[in-house]
């Protein structure tokens, strides 16, 4: 039951990631050609429904289980659209608009992996968690680190809202790097929470987020 929850769990991140691609015209995912540019755009789009209806033909009669797959989609799709008409807004960006984006996103999939593995009670832990990550992964894209397979320059490209773009009112990479600190500053600050015996499951996590922030620079990198 564990191995055909995370694989459900898999299937719905990878037909995220499928979608995403789309949407944001994504020639590279980690290096490696995306879906689309190699099979096209509706044999990538048919795998992604696929992948996501995996769960739902699985647990169909398992209530607690299908709400948890709608109550992710819903977020998502509130994020994505939310992330569309963000990107027109002027800089800086709302610190609460982008935690929405990132609490909505990666968020929703995070959810999701703490209610299929029966976590779902740790919500606030699990928000923090899912917020850094995303922030953390702004930066690595940002500077091009391996860490969270960065680089593409897909967010700047696009004007996404990023962590960085809270901090300046710029839209230049050299804006962006330059508030860098202050990013890291908030990432440190929102990791600095206290856990309980119960919550000692998520050291773990919250140690890996301080190992991948600890590889971010603090001063500006040259463009």
């Amino acid at each position: 039951e564990l191995v055909r929850r995370a694989a459900v769990l898999h299937l719905f991140h990878e037909s995220c990631l499928l979608f995403d691609d789309l949407f944001d015209r994504s020639r590279k995912r980690r290096g490696r050609r995306t879906a689309h540019c190699i099979f096209g755009q509706v044999p990538t789009i048919c795998a992604a429904v696929w992948a996501k209806d995996v769960g739902y033909s699985i647990y169909g009669d398992n209530p607690e289980v299908i709400d948890s797959l709608h109550r992710c989609t819903f977020d998502l799709i509130d994020a994505e659209a939310f992330q569309w008409v963000a990107r027109k807004t002027k800089r800086p960006t709302k610190i609460s608009d982008w935690e929405r984006i990132a609490g909505g996103s990666t968020g929703a999939l995070f959810r999701l992996a703490a209610s299929l593995g029966g976590l779902r009670s740790h919500q606030h832990i699990i928000e923090t968690i899912a917020i850094c990550y995303h922030g953390i992964d702004d930066l690595h894209d940002l500077l091009n680190i391996e860490g969270l397979g960065g680089g593409g320059g897909d967010d700047l490209r696009d004007n996404i809202p990023t962590l960085a773009s809270c901090f300046t009112a710029g839209n230049s990479k050299d804006d962006l790097q330059r508030a860098v600190p202050e990013s890291v500053t908030y990432l440190r600050e929102r990791l600095s929470l206290p856990l309980s015996a119960q919550q000692s499951v998520f050291k773990p996590f919250i140690e890996e987020m301080h190992s991948l922030l600890s590889i971010v620079p603090l001063q500006q990198v040259s463009a």
